[in-house]
């Protein structure tokens, strides 16, 4: 690998261990969301559903964000 396409290489690495990172994130959240549906709802729970939604959306935003990046590397 020449120098050139050594940088290169270690960002698209860099943004593939992101995009890894935020899919496990994506699936703690399912498992917690899916525990707060097993609960008797209360504004606690609630909350914490509408907590959890707002996280995943903003993964979503940081997955998309990172698909771009990653079809210019």
């Amino acid at each position: 690998m020449s120098n050139a396409t050594a940088p290169a290489a270690a960002e698209a690495v860099s943004i593939i261990s992101v995009i890894d990172q935020l899919a496990a994130t994506r699936s703690f959240l399912t498992l917690v969301a899916y525990a707060l549906e097993g609960m008797t709802p209360n504004e606690e729970i609630n909350a914490m559903q509408y907590g959890v939604e707002h996280i995943r959306r903003e993964v979503q935003a940081a997955e998309d964000m990172l698909q771009v990046i990653r079809r210019q590397v």
